[in-house]
């Protein structure tokens, strides 16, 4: 069975995480839910990073299988991951009735601006688009997908022939407006979002000002006393590289080993925006809420109540009640994946 990448971008502000929750409404429980109206099937997704509630995304990746290769496979995905402005962030959702967020585009019209029919978006004959000179993965395009299976073949039982198009479309029209697909591709029979990902990058934001900003509150940590950036580089430069991170993990933490690589972790002032504060952490595996202890430490030393020695001094202690706090999960976005070999640290 042929499997397909998605790329999602959401705002996690009314959701209660991604992984399915009995105590509200979960990111993949409404992805799997438009998705089986365009399918004809359930269908069981797995995601990159299984963020907790309130965490937003930009790059969240999603893979699961369908039945046939769809029939425009060697055609390039509507839209692309962004590439991570420093201003961009998810878009805010108007509060639902009820406190989850329900299906459907507010609008009654799809999200493309076309003019609502009688059936949402299924399936969609190939269209004029020419193709491009590579498929979506490495090999040389051919009469035939990287599978080695037919353009369409047979779908299971129930359901539906779709390309990778009607599942951007249809499935965006009916999930909720606070979740979109950006993207979807044709990937490898044995990819998988989670296992196959090489590293990820955070963001963590901050709001830096005497006023909160209406338009960034459901994204950044609000924060009136100003920041020792310096200190604050100073702490986060002497956590780069491969180290234990015990004391930067929650005490629900499972993981069996606390040693992790951490590629890069930069605090970055936004030059057109000061009241801005960016705390980028970037590395190949992460332990329960780390990045934000990270950034509730790191900001603890730009309040002047730790040092950047302190800091260093915690991948030796292990101590967790040395960190700073655990940082509000608003303030966190899961910036982008990264799949196969990355040179350097």
């Amino acid at each position: 069975m042929p499997t397909i990448r998605l790329t999602l971008a959401y705002d996690g502000t009314d959701f209660a995480g991604w992984q399915h929750q009995k105590n509200g409404l979960s990111v993949q429980e409404a992805l799997e839910t438009a998705l089986c109206k365009i399918i004809g099937r359930p269908v069981a997704c797995r995601a990159a990073g299984r963020t907790d509630a309130g965490v937003h995304a930009m790059g969240q990746v999603v893979s699961f299988r369908l039945g046939c290769v769809p029939p425009d496979a060697g055609v390039p995905a509507a839209a692309a991951a962004p590439a991570a402005p420093p201003s961009s962030r998810p878009a805010a959702a108007p509060p639902p009735t009820g406190g989850h967020p329900t299906g459907g585009h507010p609008t009654g019209e799809p999200p493309t601006g076309e003019p609502p029919t009688s059936e949402p978006p299924t399936s969609e004959p190939l269209t004029s688009e020419p193709l491009t000179s590579e498929p979506p993965t490495s090999e040389s395009p051919t009469s035939e997908p990287p599978t080695g299976e037919p353009p369409t073949g047979e779908p299971p039982a129930g359901e539906r022939v779709v390309t990778l198009r009607s599942i951007i479309r249809g499935t965006n029209y009916h999930l909720p407006p606070a979740i979109r697909i950006l993207d979807a591709q044709l990937a490898a029979d044995e990819f998988d979002a989670r296992f196959s990902a090489s590293g990820k990058l955070y963001r963590y934001q901050l709001w830096n000002a005497l006023t909160e900003s209406p338009l960034h509150a459901r994204t950044h940590w609000h924060l009136i006393a100003p920041l020792d950036l310096a200190a604050m580089q100073q702490a986060a430069a002497r956590l780069v590289g491969h180290h234990d991170f015990r004391a930067f993990r929650s005490a629900s933490c499972e993981r069996l080993t606390t040693h992790r690589t951490m590629h890069r972790l930069a605090v970055v002032r936004q030059s057109d925006c000061p009241a801005a504060v960016h705390i980028e952490v970037e590395a190949t595996a992460f332990l329960r809420n780390m990045v934000r202890i990270l950034a509730g430490t790191l900001v603890d030393v730009g309040r002047g109540r730790l040092t950047p020695a302190a800091v260093a001094a915690l991948l030796h202690s292990g101590d967790r009640t040395r960190a700073g706090p655990t940082a509000p999960a608003h303030g966190l976005i899961l910036w982008r994946v990264d799949y196969g070999p990355r040179s350097g640290l």
